[in-house]
């Protein structure tokens, strides 16, 4: 788009239309911003229930459209010097560098923004766009400036969606991470949540993924634990030392959800403080399943029971 967008503002009769020229790039950067903020606000949705999308996307999309602008304008505006030697590959790298830090951090502060009612740590989304930012806009200096005035359309077009594949993976990876650390679930437990939902089954008989909603919140915590099983088939889980998101586990019990085998299952979930008849059996038998965990000896234990009131 940039490369379609600049050969039209050089055409003659319409270098001139400075107002003209901004305002297709402008629409230019709208319709990415509007791409992109779709993109990620789709993403994020699925993992972040109070997410305002709506919100999100128009965020997204003012501020894309107004850093294209922004970063368009000294090529339009700038004269016209069809012999002068044009900038060396190390300060359009520099250029690219600069622009993607501000671009990075001025969209990650809007986005957060947006963020902030459905996240703990809105600050990593801020520190991840500003690092991926400038990494994606040297690829796409560099696949816009691949294509020669003798390429057919074909590559240049092939050439154009292998350069925003990897623009989006960077952003995607930087994402990624960023959601871990707003919502405070390690990337290594993520994988392993990603690992239970799959069908290849190898982790079912040590982890299941459990799934708690936050009492004042709302928020959605998921993290993956280790299970035993009781006698009357329910799982018996035992919060690792220092977590909190047992803490929205009350009694008698609390509507949870499982990962068990590939899908998340409703269940009921209740807590076996010290005191509680049943804890110190249920305590024997998840010790007995786990012999070398170093958990301590006044933990809670969850009882999880499946809807149907079988958990296996």
């Amino acid at each position: 788009m940039s490369r379609a967008v600049s050969s039209w503002s050089a055409e003659p009769g319409l270098r001139g239309s400075v107002g003209l020229a901004l305002l297709l790039v402008v629409g230019a950067g709208l319709v990415e911003g509007l791409a992109l903020g779709s993109a990620q606000g789709w993403v994020l949705g699925r993992w972040l229930p109070r997410l305002r999308r709506a919100r999100f996307v128009v965020v997204t999309t003012l501020v894309a459209g107004l850093g294209w602008a922004a970063g368009a304008a000294p090529a339009l505006l700038g004269p016209d010097q069809p012999d002068a030697g044009g900038p060396s590959v190390a300060l359009l790298v520099l250029g690219a560098i600069g622009v993607g830090l501000v671009m990075g951090t001025a969209l990650g502060l809007a986005q957060a923004w947006a963020l902030r009612p459905a996240v703990r740590h809105a600050a990593a989304w801020v520190v991840a766009s500003t690092l991926a930012w400038p990494v994606v806009m040297v690829v796409v200096l560099v696949g816009a400036s691949l294509p020669g005035q003798d390429w057919a359309w074909s590559t240049v077009v092939a050439t154009g969606a292998a350069t925003g594949a990897l623009a989006g993976g960077v952003l995607g990876l930087a994402t990624w991470w960023a959601l871990g650390s707003m919502t405070a679930v390690p990337a290594w437990d993520r994988a392993l949540l990603r690992a239970l939902a799959s069908s290849w089954g190898w982790l079912d008989g040590d982890l299941v993924g459990l799934e708690v909603r936050g009492r004042r919140t709302g928020r959605t915590h998921r993290v993956p634990v280790r299970y035993a099983v009781d006698a009357e088939g329910a799982l018996l889980v035992v919060p690792r030392d220092g977590a909190t998101w047992w803490r929205n586990v009350h009694r008698p019990t609390t509507a949870v959800e499982v990962l068990w085998q590939g899908a998340w299952r409703p269940a009921r979930a209740e807590p076996l403080v010290p005191g509680h008849p049943d804890r110190e059996e249920a305590w024997s038998t998840y010790a007995m399943r786990w012999p070398r965990a170093r958990l301590p000896r006044s933990g809670v234990v969850l009882r999880v029971r499946a809807g149907d009131g079988n958990a296996t």
